[in-house]
């Protein structure tokens, strides 16, 4: 009879037992990627090996059985999670931000600060000529309802009197202007 020797026969036999540990390894595990991945209403992911209630849409479930990859993409499983009927959990996966998206998000926000500051500013001194005329046009009442004679200067540069009927007139001019600043 021919023999290998002891030595030859251990590695051998080595050998044997590592194939076969693989290979029952690689048995045991392919139920593993019998699995149903899905996201529910709550946004929270499920793992399982039966298929997902008919209560989830087929945009929510992310692998099936067989198929080796996922059902949907990163897009579709964002549009399922952001749509306004549901909130957003943090359980869902988020792809990372670039350095290019970061960047850009903070360009929009100096941005809209810009726009801020400009409205402020702007409405900061529309306020202050307001006041400014609300200030002279109480002045100018008080003027008209002393009884002091109020001179006006014509386009032509000449000087006259308010007569009673002008002042009236001017006098409810300016509390029309005052009834603005209230």
């Amino acid at each position: 009879m021919f023999s290998l020797g002891n030595k030859m026969e251990n590695k051998l036999v080595r050998r044997t037992a590592i194939f076969s540990t693989a290979l029952l390894t690689l048995c045991l595990s392919a139920p593993v990627f019998a699995q149903y991945v899905w996201i529910d209403a709550n946004n929270v992911r499920h793992y399982s090996d039966k298929a997902p209630p008919s209560s989830i849409p087929d945009s929510r479930v992310l692998r099936t059985p067989g198929s080796g990859k996922t059902g949907v993409t990163y897009e579709t499983v964002t549009k399922a999670t952001d749509s306004k009927d549901e909130t957003p959990n943090a359980t869902v996966p988020r792809a990372p931000k670039t350095a290019a998206d970061m960047n850009a998000g903070y360009q929009k926000r100096k941005m809209e600060q810009a726009e801020k500051d400009k409205k402020a500013a702007e409405e900061a001194k529309a306020a202050e000529e307001r006041a400014k005329t609300c200030e002279t046009a109480r002045t100018h009442q008080k003027t008209l309802e002393s009884g002091v004679r109020v001179g006006q200067t014509d386009k032509n540069g000449n000087r006259t009197i308010l007569n009673d009927e002008e002042r009236a007139r001017e006098l409810q001019e300016v509390r029309r202007i005052i009834e603005k600043c209230k």
